[in-house]
């Protein structure tokens, strides 16, 4: 069995093998504890164990597509797209965001990505105008 401490928020906190303590789970909180079977993650992927949501419904966990916890294959490809989209942005209109992306950006991606990603892709007046010529 697996036990999980939720809060009423439902974000997910905690879980183990054995029960939690009394010490750990703070009712005046909203916190509240799961019992659930061995199998419970079955439908979870394997980086995603800590982006999961309690579903009363079902009495089991769901996976929560809104919760993006590094490392994970789905937050890693989120990142890269936040990235992408950052360097359509003239640098000098960047915000105080974009340093921290750049951290875990080199944190969580590969460098030859990183490098692809930040390599001046920005196109000058003059390009711009030449693709819309071209374009017709």
């Amino acid at each position: 069995m697996y036990y999980f401490i939720f809060n009423k928020k439902n974000d997910y906190s905690w879980h183990g093998i054995e029960p939690p303590v009394d010490i750990m789970v703070d009712h005046s909180m909203g916190q509240f504890v799961v019992q659930l079977p061995d199998d419970c993650f079955s439908e979870i992927p394997d980086d995603e164990h800590q982006n999961i949501l309690y579903s009363p419904e079902t009495g089991g966990i769901v996976l929560d597509v809104n919760r993006f916890v590094l490392p994970s294959k789905r937050a890693e490809e989120d990142l890269e797209n936040q990235l992408r989209e950052y360097m359509l942005i003239p640098p000098e209109q960047r915000d105080s965001w974009y340093p921290e992306l750049m951290s875990l950006a080199e944190h969580f991606l590969p460098q030859e990505l990183i490098e692809e990603i930040t390599s001046d892709s920005v196109l000058s007046q003059e390009e711009a105008q030449q693709i819309l010529d071209y374009l017709g």
